[in-house]
């Protein structure tokens, strides 16, 4: 995710309170469960912001653009200069004041910034009761995760893990839970690269650890979403987590460089055995597999292209050599973030209007980030970890 982090207008913008929202109309924006039943009519649009000009911009405008049924009326941002160009190029306003942008009589907000500063965002958003669909992964560390879940659990949200919209990956869950591939044995992720950081030997967010950069929340919490939802709950782990190619990047000796390379192992409850290797500070390597092999079969997903979401193959075959499946995804002119991220959207602006729950959402963003930090702390202690079910 490449995206605009937002500076101390939000953070210094304390959220207004929901009775204030109701009583000042200029500030209207009548709770989720009070506005269902004229968006469940489809009597007008949908009114959605977008908080974030990276990501926000470059995925979430064009793919909630597709929808007939949403209009896009506000985006927030930091960077004045940015913002004023951007409004510029989509005509639609773009904020610097959080104030101002949830004075728009939102109905939902999407967000994609950096993980220490999307709770600051998601405040402002429950103060308004507005339904959020946000980019991975859901904070900085595991409290601040449970927190915002806990907060929303009567609100409808949505999470951005797009490789579980992708055509490929949705077929390999459709084999595993028809079995086609037997009992799951073990998964081995690959998934190796070189970030554009790491290429230009930059220090941003996404280096540092201090402001919840690192492979692991960049990569890792897709591959941890994804490896729970093919073979079940995650009941212990080991790992191994490396950042010297970071340390070079290090602007002095106070920062914390965050790790570029993780080995990990997590045993399910189901008995299977999953390990990944993943890193992005690989030089000249694009690699991404996953080989899940089954008591009576085996499937490999595989990308070897630049596009790290529209380059995907799945190739399943049974034990006597019989092709159960091969799969790749459609080939599209532009952008390949798009479609998953549409499919997502599709289904959080469905349950917007009906007031029901989206998955994956906020609880599974508080899972994932629980395997995040309990692998930080494996790595740390150098110890295999026991890992809670959830609920």
């Amino acid at each position: 995710m490449l995206c605009c982090s937002l500076g101390t207008s939000l953070m210094n913008s304390p959220p207004i309170s929901e009775s204030a929202v109701i009583r000042e109309g200029s500030l209207f924006l009548c709770p989720s469960r009070e506005l269902s039943g004229d968006l469940m009519a489809r009597k007008r649009a949908l009114r959605l912001g977008v908080v974030g000009l990276g990501f926000g911009v470059d995925v979430h405008v064009p793919a909630f653009g597709l929808l007939s049924d949403v209009e896009v009326v506000a985006l927030l941002g930091r960077n004045a200069d940015k913002a004023a160009s951007v409004e510029r190029h989509l005509r639609i306003p773009v904020l610097t004041d959080a104030q101002r942008f949830f004075a728009f009589g939102l109905d939902a907000v999407s967000v994609a910034v950096p993980p220490g500063q999307v709770e600051a965002i998601v405040e402002h958003c429950h103060a308004h009761r507005l339904p959020v669909l946000c980019e991975k992964p859901l904070g900085a560390n595991m409290p601040v995760a449970q927190r915002m879940a806990q907060r929303y659990s009567n609100l409808t949200t949505a999470l951005g893990f797009e490789f579980a919209e992708l055509t490929t990956f949705l077929a390999l869950h459709g084999l595993i839970a028809a079995r086609k591939l037997g009992d799951l044995r073990h998964i081995q992720v690959t998934w190796l690269t070189e970030s554009w950081v790491h290429r230009s030997g930059a220090w941003s967010w996404k280096t540092d650890a201090d402001r919840g950069g690192g492979v692991l929340n960049l990569f890792g919490t897709h591959v941890l979403y994804l490896m729970e939802w093919l073979a079940g709950p995650v009941v212990a782990l080991s790992a191994r987590l490396d950042s010297r190619v970071t340390d070079q990047l290090k602007p002095n000796a106070g920062a914390r460089a965050a790790e570029d390379l993780v080995h990990a192992t997590f045993d399910h409850a189901s008995g299977a055995v999953t390990s990944i290797t993943i890193g992005n500070a690989n030089p000249g390597l694009t690699a991404h597999q996953w080989t899940v092999v089954g008591s009576t079969g085996t499937a490999v997903i595989d990308n070897s292209t630049r596009d790290y979401m529209g380059g995907f193959r799945l190739v399943a075959t049974s034990a006597c050599g019989e092709q159960l499946l091969d799969v790749s995804e459609p080939v599209i002119n532009g952008d390949g973030r798009l479609p998953p991220f549409k499919r997502l959207a599709e289904r959080f602006v469905a349950a917007v209007r009906a007031g029901t729950t989206c998955h994956p959402g906020f609880g599974e963003g508080a899972r994932v980030q629980l395997l995040v930090d309990t692998i930080r702390q494996a790595a740390l202690e150098g110890r295999t970890i026991e890992v809670r079910r959830p609920v």
